[in-house]
């Protein structure tokens, strides 16, 4: 028994395979690329991770620098009631330029700070007295 039936003509490959060394000069040249984008992935993972790191130490800092804040409000509010220079909001021991960057009210023409609405002011001020 044939394995081709009578009246057909044996199927012919319409494609010739490569020879050897392209499919393996192909493959080494692939081989490479991926190498070099492996290595760029690598590169950009050491960044990334450098990146979070810093962020997570970040967000540590921010957080410590939260708490110092709030510490420190705390004992401006104090102080700012208690001191003898603290008059209706307004600090008249210090003298500060306009654009200081702060809350600032002007007395007989002389800008000084309103420490109602920045009372960390007092916690780090030298000139604290207490009322008597």
């Amino acid at each position: 028994m044939s394995t081709v039936e009578e009246g057909t003509a044996p199927l012919e490959a319409e494609y010739s395979p490569e020879p050897t060394s392209v499919i393996s000069r192909s493959i080494n040249i692939l081989s490479e690329r991926l190498s070099s984008i492996e290595a760029k992935v690598e590169a950009h993972e050491a960044t990334i991770d450098a990146l979070v790191a810093s962020l997570d130490r970040l967000e540590e800092l921010g957080s410590k620098a939260s708490e110092l804040h709030r510490v420190a409000v705390l004992i401006g509010e104090w102080k700012r009631l208690t001191c003898r220079h603290h008059v209706d909001g307004v600090c008249r021991a210090w003298r500060v330029k306009s654009d200081a960057g702060i809350p600032v009210a002007t007395e007989s023409g002389v800008p000084r700070p309103v420490v109602s609405k920045v009372p960390v002011l007092c916690a780090l001020c030298p000139l604290y007295e207490p009322r008597r």
